[in-house]
């Protein structure tokens, strides 16, 4: 489809609304225009504000990103557009209700976010001091478990199976405030000092039961077990692999496709562009997203 039938309809001096329109706008069909060009099938305002007050085209759809409750005028421009516009695509659920008794019948399509600019970082883990020569600092332990791919180890002493770093005392605070997790591998230790130095920069523990560990708030590993240390570490790593895999269907791509799927079943209304038909339409496009 060559012929330019969707025209985006969006300001280029604002972040989102610009970053929206030029996704929507990868499309070969699309062209954007801070005016109406009055000359396309579909008119897409980004956002509502922007649409005009008389309609322009057979089918007009319009960004709904919420509504300002506190700005009487941009509340009556919503209601307007509401009853203007055939399509209401809305950023999130919450404002679809908002179009219950408007024309314009509501779609939900999320934006996006660049899922390769915004990768998951490597968690930081910290073990502080220097190791001895005895091992009871889990040195032994910690070597076994530095395969795991997602994780950086910071190492602050001698001794350890990685390289480490030298802090001056007055640097550590900062030091701390760069750790996702402190790890304390010990067989036995008075304190250490670094679980609660730690713990007052806000930075949790991963320790074994020595000192006085027991007594502060820490993720229990076993002593002298690469299983257990291993475990943890890689219930972590899930954990965040989790948290991304929550959003990963919200990518720009995916973004572009569900305009894609939503103008291509508009399009097939042809003149019939009631309210439900446009209900009908857009049920069908969302299976597809």
């Amino acid at each position: 489809m060559s012929k330019k039938t969707v025209n985006v309809v969006a300001l280029k001096d604002d972040w989102i609304l610009q970053e929206i329109a030029q996704h929507v706008s990868k499309l070969p069909y699309v062209e954007w225009t801070t005016k109406p060009t009055k000359k396309a099938q579909i008119t897409y305002y980004i956002n509502y504000a922007q649409s005009a007050d008389q309609r322009v085209s057979p089918i007009e759809c319009a960004l709904f990103t919420h509504v300002e409750y506190g700005v009487p005028a941009l509340m009556e421009k919503w209601r307007l557009v509401g009853e203007q516009a055939d399509v209401a695509v809305c950023m999130s659920k919450p404002f679809t209700k908002e179009f219950r008794r408007s024309h314009a019948q509501p779609v939900v399509i999320s934006p996006g976010v660049d899922m390769e600019a915004y990768s998951l970082k490597k968690i930081r883990i910290g073990v502080i001091g220097s190791a001895k020569k005895t091992g009871r600092k889990g040195e032994r332990i910690i070597a076994k478990v530095m395969d795991i791919p997602e994780i950086e180890w910071c190492f602050t002493g001698k001794g350890w199976p990685g390289k480490s770093t030298y802090y001056a005392a007055e640097d550590m605070p900062a030091f701390y405030h760069t750790l996702d997790y402190v790890l304390i591998a010990s067989d036995y230790e008075g304190g250490p000092m670094c679980a609660i130095e730690a713990l007052a920069c806000g930075v949790p523990l991963i320790s074994t039961d020595v000192g006085w560990v027991g007594d502060l708030p820490h993720i229990k590993i076993a002593k002298d077990s690469e299983a257990s240390l291993r475990r943890v570490l890689m219930k972590i790593v899930e954990e965040r692999k989790k948290l991304r895999q929550a959003v990963l269907h919200q990518s720009w791509d995916n973004y572009t496709k569900q305009h894609d799927v939503l103008f291509q079943a508009l399009l097939k209304l042809g003149d019939d562009v009631s309210p439900r038909s446009v209900k009908k339409a857009l049920k069908q496009a969302a299976r597809q997203f």
